[in-house]
């Protein structure tokens, strides 16, 4: 299959400038640098610019994701890149930001509609997603999300508590509408 550049139809808005200026000083090497043609928002602070998780594509077959956040005074960004194929053939999601912000990611090989939280409880929300068209007939969805309540660290050690699994039989669960499989939410 050629590689075709993605057009997104709906570019991200001047005021995610910031975030193309971040993510532009340091690319990770297969990905292109952002654009706001070329960059999708999935979650962003709206007040401050402290906080966002993003996807780019630099064909229709490889995506680069980020997340950005406010971590003592100064901006780190993270970064998970790859085939599409490789994180749509994934169950569990891609994590970008350690233990204490993390952020989770999970893509989904086609245009699934509106994605649920299942089984979860209140340990993760809320969910962002966005629906890429990659042409062809073919499309991706990204689903981004977080615990609901921040991860706390012991000021006395490494440890991070993480908020905790409600029920460990019945784990929470990415769920489409359309016939397409619950994917685990949780990788911890």
């Amino acid at each position: 299959m050629t590689a075709h550049p993605v057009v997104l139809p709906e570019p991200a808005p001047a005021s995610a400038q910031w975030i193309v200026d971040q993510l532009a000083k340091n690319p990770p090497q297969p990905c292109p640098a952002p654009t706001l043609a070329n960059l999708a928002v999935l979650d962003r602070s709206e007040d401050a610019q402290d906080r966002a998780d993003v996807v780019w594509l630099r064909d229709d077959s490889y995506l680069c994701l980020a997340s950005i956040s406010r971590v003592n005074g100064g901006l780190t960004t993270g970064f998970s890149y790859g085939s599409i194929e490789s994180y749509t053939a994934g169950r569990s999601p891609s994590t970008i930001g350690g233990l204490r912000q993390p952020s989770f990611f999970t893509v989904f090989p086609v245009d699934t509609g509106q994605v649920v939280l299942r089984g979860g409880g209140s340990r993760f929300g809320p969910l962002h997603q966005r629906t890429v068209d990659l042409g062809a007939g073919r499309a991706i969805t990204v689903v981004q999300y977080r615990y609901a309540v921040q991860p706390t660290p012991d000021p006395d050690s490494s440890v991070v508590e993480l908020p905790p699994k409600e029920d460990p039989d019945h784990p929470a669960k990415l769920c489409p509408s359309v016939e397409e499989p619950c994917r685990l939410a949780d990788v911890y």
